[in-house]
C-alpha cells in the first residue's frame, strides 16, 4: 500500500520476538492482515496469525521521521545496485578495467 489514500495511517506491526514492518492501512486489523500476507502466514492461525500481532499507529511526527529514514535507505540501495552493475559489466569483459 502506498499511503496515498486519506483514510490510511502508518502502523508499526510486530510479533513478540520477531521483526516489525511499517504498513499503511485503514486500521490496525487491516495492517495485521497485510503483515500476515507479507510474512506468508495465515491470518486465522491462532499461534502465528492476527491474534499474535500488535499494531501501533504512528503519529504524524513519527511517520515523517520514518519516511526520511526510508528515503535515505532507498537512495543507498539504488547507489549500491548501480555500483554492483558497473562491477558486473566490468567483469563481463574479462576484468581488464580493474
Amino acid at each position: 500500500m502506498t499511503g496515498n489514500v486519506k483514510n490510511e495511517r502508518l502502523y508499526f506491526v510486530s510479533r513478540y520476538g520477531s521483526r516489525g514492518l511499517h504498513i499503511y492501512a485503514r486500521d490496525s486489523a487491516h495492517a495485521k492482515r497485510i503483515y500476515c500476507k507479507e510474512c506468508g502466514c495465515m491470518a486465522s492461525d491462532h499461534w502465528t496469525g492476527v491474534s499474535s500481532l500488535s499494531a501501533r499507529s504512528l503519529s504524524r511526527q513519527e511517520e515523517a521521521a520514518w519516511l526520511d529514514v526510508a528515503r535515505v535507505e532507498f537512495e543507498t540501495c539504488v547507489f549500491l545496485k548501480g555500483m554492483l552493475d558497473i562491477c558486473a559489466k566490468a567483469y563481463e569483459g574479462g576484468g581488464a578495467e580493474f
